[in-house]
Order: C-alpha cells, then sequence, then structure tokens
C-alpha cells in the first residue's frame, strides 16, 4: 500500500448486490480504492449493504504493516494544535481496534490523549452517555467512565474530541454522540474531529449546533 499516491481522479465502483446495484464515486483517495475497501451485504433492513475495509484486518485479513501505516496516516491528519486533553474515541465494533491504533500513534506526539470505546454492552462500571446510530440492527450505543480516578478526570476536563470510525454515510451518528458527550457533563469541548477511513457523504464536516465548535472530517477516501 503506497500511500504517498493521491487518486484525485473519480473512481467508479460497482457491486451487485442480492438486494441492487451499488454504485459508488470515489472523488479523492490516498489509496487506491480497491486496495483499500470491497463490498458485503448483510441482513439489516435499514442498509443492506456494508463497505469492508481491506486495512483494518477485521472482517478481511490484512498485513500488519498495512494496518500500521492506515493508522499512522489517520493520526498524521489529526491538528497538531488540538487544545488538551483530547479524547479519542472508537466506535464499536468495527473501529475499535482502528480507534486504538490512531490513538496509539497519535500519542507519539503528546501525552495527554485518552482513549475510550463505545460498546453495545454495559461493563458494569459507571455508565456516562448512551446515543444511537440509527441506521444499525442494534443502535444503543454507551459510553462508560473510567475506572482509575486520572483518566476520569482527564475525560471529563477533555477540550478536544476525535471520533474515529471506518467509515460514516450521514454523519449523523458522530452528531448523536457529540450531542450525548455534552449533555452528560463534557461541557469544555472546544474542537471536535473525526477519523474515518472513509466517508459517503457531504455531512460529517461543519458546524455543530454549539456556536464556535467546528467539526472537521479527515478520510483516506470520499
Amino acid at each position: 500500500m503506497d500511500s504517498s499516491a493521491a487518486f484525485s481522479n473519480s473512481t467508479k465502483l460497482r457491486a451487485d448486490l442480492l438486494r441492487g446495484r451499488l454504485d459508488v464515486s470515489v472523488d479523492s483517495s490516498t489509496i487506491a480504492p480497491d486496495s483499500l475497501f470491497g463490498f458485503a451485504e448483510r441482513r439489516n433492513p435499514k442498509r443492506a449493504f456494508l463497505f469492508v475495509s481491506r486495512v483494518l484486518g477485521r472482517h478481511i485479513p490484512a498485513r500488519p504493516g498495512v494496518m500500521l501505516k492506515s493508522f499512522q496516516d489517520l493520526a498524521h491528519k489529526i491538528p497538531a494544535d488540538l487544545p488538551g486533553p483530547v479524547l479519542v474515541i472508537g466506535m464499536a465494533e468495527t473501529a475499535v481496534g482502528l480507534g486504538a491504533g490512531v490513538h496509539r500513534a497519535y500519542s507519539a506526539t503528546r501525552s495527554d490523549a485518552l482513549y475510550l470505546v463505545s460498546t453495545r454492552h454495559p461493563t458494569g462500571s459507571e455508565l456516562f452517555a448512551r446515543f444511537e446510530e440509527e441506521h444499525s440492527h442494534a443502535s444503543a450505543h454507551l459510553i462508560h467512565l473510567p475506572v482509575d480516578p486520572a483518566l476520569r478526570e482527564m475525560m471529563l476536563g477533555a477540550r478536544s474530541l476525535v471520533l474515529v470510525d471506518d467509515e460514516a454515510s450521514t454523519g449523523k451518528t458522530f452528531i448523536n454522540l457529540y450531542q450525548a458527550l455534552v449533555e452528560a457533563g463534557l461541557s469544555n469541548i472546544e474542537r471536535v474531529v473525526t477519523r474515518l477511513v472513509g466517508r459517503c457523504s457531504q455531512h460529517v464536516d461543519g458546524r455543530s449546533g454549539r456556536a464556535g465548535l467546528v467539526v472537521a472530517g479527515l478520510v483516506l477516501f470520499r
């Protein structure tokens, strides 16, 4: 995988699925699109198709070096001037490993970054927030407070959010997560960055409902 090459010309991809044909236009990509993802079907009336990553090592085997490179590529796109502490959240289930890899690469540059994951299952620790991934077959996500007092203090004092998922269609799940965190007590958030392997929407970037809060989405392909 050569992430130094930019595939700026529009690429057309097509998948013939049982429930119809899926046509995808990739406007720009840092990686050849067919090396980055493929297509799959699922039994979900809300959304019957799935983009399957070839670089995350979750559904399709991937070389460790390829996975590491994708983590580093995304981490290097995170703005260096984010006010800390920085809370990095990986979205269950597919992006849990992706989020951990991005956080590890990003933490090499600063010591005030904390990693949490969403989950669909209560862990027994204190629940902090709940939000919905509305197109999912299991829509409810939970965010738990860290058990360690120092990590809990860092989380509650977070001034920047880095939200990590493998792909986004409308960006609404990120908005739901952000709103749930603020309503639960994260009142100091100034910057939000979304980290995605791919994006198939124009709604991830922009301004949230909170005045002055800029949401930036940085991706490997769109």
